[in-house]
């Protein structure tokens, strides 16, 4: 791997500089992983995410916004009739009015019973507007079935595309699948190894029923997958306690370029990566650390006693 310097001193450097496999006697590790040599910075090839929280952004072209809508629809989305129903908790009713605003049709309700609302959409012209858009970003054959049992393609004149059958590590897909059906949170577990007997865990979590999804998102990012005979799902789970481990820095560098909409999911995101960021330095294995990775944990889990606490809405149109 080639190494960039650069300059501390305008004066010439002793010897060569050196690369990633080389050694020299005058040399020592700085704070910050970079290596000092004979007057040379060398930066160490490992991965940091950077300390600065991009700007949030919203999908703004017809590839953003049909990869973000074919991932919530996926997520926790439904093709009946000539119809399209999206639900989503009641916390995220913003969200829900949000797709309304982009996609110009349609009514929001909430479900009777139920903490959550449902974004449902009619009209031909707001179905034939997101069925163009998603076309060519569907990663399952769920939906996509839905649409061909039900002719909506053959209605709006639509040459329907197949699934891509994978996940595109590049576009809103992960963002819209996430924020209809997924879970973020930071968890502390014993450990026997660590002065401080406490291990802290990154955790991204998706659940669905059917086990396609889930084995899209771990052969993308990694992670395992789990079945539950309770309900009948597969969760995909990105969870860990290195924050080098394959998928998760890159998990965080997309998040970062292609963010969450809902605003109570991007909430708990840039409270996970403050946690990955404190372990990425590891300052987990300090005291001072640890404290503020628990109190990472805390507000992420008081967010979703909240959410338990509420009191369903009745089925009314908003």
């Amino acid at each position: 791997m080639e190494v960039k310097s650069t300059w501390l001193f305008k004066t010439n450097p002793v010897g060569k500089i050196l690369t990633g496999g080389e050694s020299a006697g005058n040399s020592e590790i700085m704070g910050d992983g970079l290596k000092w040599t004979c007057g040379l910075i060398l930066k160490s090839p490992k991965k940091w995410l950077s300390e600065h929280v991009p700007s949030h952004k919203q999908p703004s072209n017809d590839h953003e916004m049909g990869s973000y809508l074919a991932g919530i629809i996926e997520g926790d989305g439904c093709f009946s009739g000539k119809r399209l129903e999206i639900v989503l908790h009641l916390e995220d009713m913003g969200l829900a009015y949000r797709l309304k605003s982009w996609v110009g049709y349609g009514s929001v309700y909430k479900i009777k019973k139920k903490k959550a609302v449902k974004y449902s959409l009619t009209h031909k012209e707001g179905l034939k507007k997101i069925l163009f858009l998603t076309n060519s970003y569907w990663v399952g054959f769920s939906k996509w079935q839905q649409i061909k049992n039900h002719g909506l393609d053959e209605w709006v004149g639509l040459k329907l595309k197949p699934p891509c059958g994978k996940v595109d590590p590049d576009s809103f897909w992960t963002a819209g699948f996430l924020d209809a059906d997924g879970c973020l949170n930071v968890y502390l577990g014993k450990s026997l190894t660590h002065a401080l007997k406490k291990r802290p865990q990154i955790q991204v979590r998706a659940k669905q029923k059917e086990s396609f999804l889930p084995e899209c998102l771990k052969a993308c990012w990694g992670g395992s997958l789990s079945f539950t005979k309770k309900d009948l799902c597969t969760t995909w789970s990105l969870a860990s306690v290195n924050p080098k481990k394959r998928g998760l820095y890159e998990w965080f560098l997309l998040m970062d370029s292609h963010p969450l909409q809902s605003s109570n999911k991007y909430t708990q995101y840039v409270l996970l990566r403050k946690a990955f960021l404190l372990m990425q330095h590891k300052k987990h294995l300090i005291p001072e650390g640890l404290a503020k990775i628990e109190k990472l944990q805390t507000q992420i889990s008081l967010f979703y006693a909240d959410l338990k606490k509420q009191k369903p809405g009745s089925m009314q149109k908003l």
